[in-house]
């Protein structure tokens, strides 16, 4: 295959991403923010393959990655701004023009913007970042974004969505089942719809975008199971939670990375700073 020809196959998926990314803000601006969370999803699928296509068929350039950031930027940084700031409009029963809400209003809106400057500043330290190959120091922007389209996706399941749900149906009667299901439905929405949970989540997530905690990557290098035992034993728990919880599932997915990356990088460090103090220890006698 020409080199020419390399370059634009990941390249063109790359603007599907961006196109994705695009739309979703559009819809979130018109309040369809359903619709947008599902194109972000949509755009996080383009942003793997990408980079998994020009791998493949080695067409990895320095425009590849500047324009993967450039898209980055909007389906990971903008569309899921747009989402939260209509998600903390609708919790905070804030009707009208931006600029003429009270102080606290503004505050409450304006908390969603964190979203695309951390985003930003993630993406240009990644960058110029040279040791973020095998993995990444701090939250991947599309990780973020994933969990903020997850919300109003939750806002919008029924019951009888849920595998689980029609497999106790039929072996428990629909009582038991469907209002088990509506109790965990009624407390992920009764959760998500608040601000006292949407405005931690946001500057909690900003900050670990921009943050020093080492995120295990996805990408594999090989495909060897005891290369990988962490990252097929995450993919494989993700896709039973997919299964049977659908868009509840992300924020479970999603905590969960970055409870077991924070865990792994504390241990990583531990145990780099005792060999130094050992090898220090050593030449001091």
């Amino acid at each position: 295959m020409p080199k020419f020809s390399k370059i634009i196959i990941p390249n063109a998926i790359t603007c599907l991403n961006l196109l994705s990314g695009a739309i979703a803000i559009v819809l979130a601006i018109q309040g369809d923010i359903r619709s947008a969370g599902i194109l972000i999803l949509i755009a996080s699928v383009f942003d793997f393959f990408d980079g998994f296509v020009a791998r493949k068929i080695g067409a990895m350039s320095e425009f590849g990655k500047q324009m993967d950031s450039l898209a980055d930027v909007i389906s990971f940084g903008m569309a899921p701004t747009a989402i939260m700031y209509e998600s903390l409009r609708f919790a905070a029963k804030v009707y009208g023009n931006y600029f003429q809400q009270s102080f606290l209003n503004i505050i409450i809106l304006g908390t969603a913007f964190l979203i695309i400057i951390f985003s930003a500043l993630r993406l240009a330290k990644f960058n110029i970042s040279t040791d973020q190959k095998f993995s990444f120091v701090g939250l991947p922007t599309p990780a973020f974004a994933i969990l903020v389209a997850s919300f109003p996706l939750i806002s919008t399941l029924e019951p009888d969505s849920f595998v689980w749900f029609n497999v106790l149906s039929y072996f428990t009667g629909a009582e038991f089942p469907f209002k088990a299901t509506m109790g965990l439905l009624g407390f992920q929405i009764m959760v998500i719809e608040r601000l006292y949970f949407l405005i931690p989540v946001t500057i909690i997530f900003s900050w670990l975008l921009v943050s020093k905690i080492h995120m295990f990557s996805l990408k594999f290098q090989t495909y060897k199971f005891k290369d990988n035992t962490l990252r097929y034993r995450f993919l494989i728990a993700s896709l039973v939670l997919i299964i049977f919880l659908q868009s509840l599932a992300v924020p479970i997915i999603i905590f969960t990375y970055v409870i077991i990356s924070a865990s792994t990088s504390r241990a990583s460090r531990y145990r780099y700073l005792k060999a130094k103090r050992n090898m220090d220890n050593f030449i001091k006698n």
